[in-house]
């Protein structure tokens, strides 16, 4: 039984790869929006950190569905808002998030205020 143990540990061991060998992918929403100040943020410090290239690639409302669509390896990833979960309840999307994402880490959280003008009662 150790034995099997031994080989499982050798065996995993000898398959992995020193993560990242290529550049890393942040995809995230409008460029100039909150997700993609944070995104640009994250990338310049994790480029510095891993010693590659992280990059930001804006895609709007289609961020979900294009890392949803990537391989699952590492390289492509997610930083986006409530609406990757939300979407999916209001309407068709291409995506299932439950399915084809998986959360890594809430990165960020900001507030959310309402506002309206004072003669407003």
């Amino acid at each position: 039984m150790s034995a099997a143990g031994a080989l499982a540990l050798h065996a995993g061991l000898a398959c992995a790869q020193n993560y990242p060998q290529k550049v890393v992918r942040f995809v995230t929403a409008a460029p100039g929006s909150a997700n993609d100040y944070v995104a640009r943020l994250i990338a310049q410090d994790l480029s510095r950190a891993l010693g590659q290239q992280v990059i930001v690639e804006n895609r709007a409302s289609l961020a979900p569905e294009v890392v949803a669509k990537s391989p699952a390896d590492g390289y492509t990833i997610l930083l986006n808002g409530s609406s990757t979960w939300l979407l999916p309840l209001m309407r068709r999307e291409n995506y299932d998030p439950l399915e084809d994402l998986t959360p890594v880490t809430m990165a960020v959280t900001s507030p959310n205020i309402l506002v309206v003008h004072p003669s407003m009662p």
